[in-house]
């Protein structure tokens, strides 16, 4: 079937429940992400490799939208002809790979890895392809393994994770962990231009560099989490025995990055171009989100302390007026992003 999305007109197959199985996927869930990852990649210029192409719809929008000159690569061979077919109908001048993504050589300014699971076994390619200066654009759409399962997680990103009311967020630190320990490794240092988590996936761009000096600085930002059942939540590469909150046992998450997951200069220049009304109240969201790591959830701790609940803007405010910062975030329709702690929180609702 032809569709059309964006400024491009692309043949995929026949809609279908997508699994690992499907020979070639197109994924319609994804279409806001397209159009944010054309957006952004429009304020650079170069190369770009769409590694994991599929139908080509990333790296032929790169092109027409983004001023881009793209890449294409797919393992499988039926994906190659597909791509083939859909950059002459858009006329698109296609340099195209048949190849598994961990063997090509290539270089280019942007590397984008948008896989059907986890990212990981592509990163350290990822970041031997990608140029000294270079943007990242990663996608992870295993969430269960970044936010619940313990075993999945230690085995895909070698780290801990937690059942928390922040598990979306934690996942996604996780997940910009395991970029940055892949990076270091090839004397890369990150700089966190968005992080978002959408339906069923999470997505980040990053600058990356060859910088030890960088490196120095971001290892500063990861960290252990450390999470209480009553609700406490801190981070510190301090070792923890307890809660001091409630002095019960507590449990912690590794290594998880604690840096900022938004660059508002790069969010406000977004912002002054033309979006499309769903992309402009996803950033909106995210452009007055504070940038301090985690959230509350008062409905989970209305279940542990048994108060009655407030209006969330309401609770934002009374936390301003104490000398906090606070904010929705994008994470949560019911979450509260603050630097505020557990029992400051509390004394607005008991």
């Amino acid at each position: 079937m032809i569709l059309t999305e964006g400024k491009v007109r692309i043949e995929v197959p026949e809609f279908q429940k997508i699994t690992s199985k499907n020979k070639v996927f197109y994924n319609p869930e994804m279409k806001m992400d397209r159009d944010l990852s054309s957006l952004i990649l429009s304020f650079y210029k170069g190369v770009v490799l769409d590694g994991l192409s599929a139908t080509g719809i990333r790296g032929i929008r790169y092109v027409k939208e983004s001023g881009l000159e793209s890449i294409f690569n797919d393992i499988n061979p039926e994906a190659v002809k597909l791509i083939t077919k859909n950059c002459k109908m858009n006329d698109v001048e296609c340099k195209i790979y048949n190849k598994d993504f961990n063997v090509l050589d290539v270089e280019a300014e942007i590397v984008d890895i948008d896989p059907f699971g986890s990212p990981s076994r592509y990163l350290a390619s990822a970041f031997r392809i990608v140029r000294p200066k270079g943007i990242l654009c990663v996608t992870a759409t295993d969430t269960q393994a970044l936010c619940v399962s313990k075993k999945a997680c230690i085995r895909k990103y070698s780290a801990i994770p937690l059942r928390t009311d922040f598990f979306k967020e934690l996942g996604i630190r996780i997940l910009i962990s395991t970029i940055l320990r892949e990076g270091m490794k090839q004397d890369y240092s990150i700089e966190v231009m968005l992080a978002y988590a959408h339906k069923h996936y999470m997505r980040v761009f990053l600058n990356v560099k060859k910088s030890l000096k960088g490196i120095e600085n971001n290892i500063r930002d990861l960290n252990i989490v450390y999470y209480c059942s009553c609700g406490y939540r801190t981070y510190s590469k301090d070792i923890m025995q307890g809660c001091p909150n409630c002095g019960k046992r507590i449990n912690l998450s590794l290594p998880v990055w604690t840096g900022e997951i938004k660059n508002d200069n790069f969010l406000n220049k977004l912002m002054k171009k033309e979006i499309t009304p769903d992309l402009e109240k996803i950033l909106n969201i995210i452009k007055n989100e504070i940038n301090v790591p985690f959230y509350y959830d008062p409905h989970r701790l209305a279940k542990t302390y048994k108060f009655d609940l407030k209006k969330i803007d309401l609770v934002i405010e009374e936390l301003k007026k104490m000398g906090f910062q606070a904010s929705r975030t994008h994470f949560s329709r019911t979450g509260i992003k603050t630097d505020a702690d557990l029992l400051s929180l509390l004394k607005i609702f008991i």
